[in-house]
């Protein structure tokens, strides 16, 4: 059984040193393999540099950089396309989601395809909240994203997820490469009858976010984004195959 923890990152010299330390030593206590992929997305601080650094402590950490700034959706998919782990797990690098939360996760993905956390549900409990105008949109779009796209879900953007083997083919698919992926790889997984759970989570939202209030804008759009590539048949074709 192999696990693969994708972690998409953009000027995370801060935290970056201290996650990966957390999470060698949380997944080593577990029994199963795990690779750990750091897809780095054209960071402009020491990220980079630090990165390197790890992989000597750490010589089983891959590591990827682009090139150039893709997104964060963009980087999950090259991580979870170059994994080989019989599931894939992405999450952030600020650990807004502990590591412990991953254990509700791991009982709900045997009998499901995907599963998701949430911070909507009952039973989740925030520690730290973004200040209110940002919940406030969040739960706005939250309405808006169930009733235009149909995904029942409460959260669609919590960035700590889980996938089979089988569910990671959505992500050939994908087209989406910023904020708004996460809503798009739900829907394609809804349309290609995929299951998914959400599951309720700790989340401790980290103030220096890179997230802005204009990102929530685009978040918007791209609802009307997926609804269009979907008029055009885009998610029955994989994009890898420039069949678009």
């Amino acid at each position: 059984m192999l696990i693969s923890i994708i972690i998409p990152v953009y000027n995370e010299e801060k935290c970056i040193t201290s996650t990966i330390k957390e999470i060698y030593n949380f997944f080593s206590a577990r029994q199963f393999s795990f690779e750990v992929i750091v897809v780095d997305d054209c960071s402009k601080d020491q990220t980079s540099s630090i990165l390197k650094d790890l992989a000597f402590l750490y010589p089983s950490l891959r590591i990827i950089r682009s090139e150039t700034n893709t997104g964060k959706g963009g980087s999950v998919r090259v991580g979870v396309l170059q994994s080989n782990g019989d599931y894939c797990l992405f999450m952030d690098a600020d650990l807004s989601t502990p590591l412990n939360q991953f254990d509700y996760l791991w009982n709900e993905i045997k009998k499901n395809d995907i599963v998701i956390a949430s911070r909507a549900l009952p039973g989740s409990v925030i520690l730290r909240h973004q200040r209110w105008v940002k919940e406030f949109i969040a739960r706005l779009g939250n309405k808006v994203i169930r009733f235009v796209l149909g995904l029942p879900f409460y959260d669609t953007q919590c960035g700590f997820k889980i996938f089979s083997r089988k569910a990671t083919e959505i992500f050939d698919r994908q087209t989406i490469n910023r904020w708004g992926f996460d809503m798009e790889i739900l829907y394609i997984a809804k349309k290609h009858q995929l299951n998914i759970a959400e599951v309720p989570v700790i989340w401790i939202n980290d103030p220096s976010s890179t997230v802005r209030g204009f990102d929530y804008v685009i978040v918007f759009f791209d609802v009307f984004v997926i609804l269009f590539n979907n008029l055009l048949g885009k998610y029955n074709r994989r994009v890898r195959d420039k069949i678009i």
